[in-house]
């Protein structure tokens, strides 16, 4: 996993296996894959790119635009973009000194924001009312704000008459496992998570991708919305809607979250 190459633990590892970095030419050859082939800043993507020595391979049947070729042979799902308006009320990430710094340190959003946007009355019954609007024989995977809010997103849609379960954290490892097989196998309309299924997690049937966890970074908004874009070819679907819930949170007066039209834009320019 390309990704993840500049981790301490896989230089030790290949260095073990005999692999050199700093040799254009070494006695143990590496190959790279990744569905995400850059890193959250300019710098560690160039950095992730010299530690396969800048040996970056391009497919030309893909052309100037490969997520278009992929979706054309099926490979990739589709795109159907959806956004959720609630008549949110500004949020000013520099209005407090702890949530400017932390968008300033990572680049994201800071978690008692999203704590208090999952508490957010208005914005939950709305999310509720779509989510129950939609096919309920379509699996829907929810992303949420926080712990708190995948437990309640996931109680509303029970009241609603809708299969629904959660996965945390926090959850025994055999339940966890037990409960994406049922979502899997169609056996559960709806999976709410917070922070665990963004990556290793696998389900190509997803219908539905909600994102109601705002986020200011492409790499972590990618992966989400990634869980649904497996295509016919990877025993995914054709199309799959993406509901964007549209949250007023700015940044030096400018939109500090990403939505799906921005990371159609970083894909395109992504080698």
């Amino acid at each position: 996993e390309a990704h993840r190459a500049l981790a301490p633990s896989y230089g030790t590892v290949l260095n073990a296996l005999g692999f050199n970095f700093r040799q254009q030419s070494a006695s143990t050859a590496l190959i790279g894959l990744t569905a995400t082939p850059r890193r959250a800043s300019s710098e560690e993507t160039l950095r992730l790119r010299r530690r396969f020595h800048n040996n970056i391979l391009n497919v030309p049947s893909l052309g100037q635009d490969p997520v278009q070729s992929l979706r054309g042979q099926g490979v990739l799902a589709r795109i159907k973009v959806e956004s959720l308006d609630y008549d949110a009320a500004r949020i000013e990430l520099g209005s407090r000194a702890s949530h400017a710094q932390y968008f300033e340190d990572f680049e994201d959003i800071h978690p008692d924001i999203l704590r208090d946007l999952g508490e957010e009355h208005t914005r939950n019954r709305r999310l509720i009312e779509r989510l129950l609007e939609l096919d309920p024989q379509w699996p829907v995977l929810v992303f949420a704000c926080s712990v708190q809010h995948a437990q309640a997103m996931t109680s509303l849609l029970h009241r609603g008459g809708r299969s629904a379960a959660c996965v945390l954290g926090t959850t025994r490892p055999a339940t966890r496992r037990a409960t994406i097989e049922r979502f899997r196998s169609n056996n559960l309309s709806v999976l709410c998570n917070y922070g665990v299924l963004t990556t290793g997690f696998d389900a190509p049937s997803v219908r539905c991708v909600v994102v109601a966890r705002p986020t200011a970074s492409p790499i972590l908004y990618e992966q989400m919305v990634g869980r649904g874009m497996r295509g016919p070819e990877f025993g995914g679907t054709k199309e799959c809607l993406v509901i964007d819930v549209d949250d007023n949170i700015q940044w030096r007066n400018q939109p500090a979250t990403i939505h799906y039209e921005v990371l159609e834009q970083e894909m395109r320019h992504a080698e």
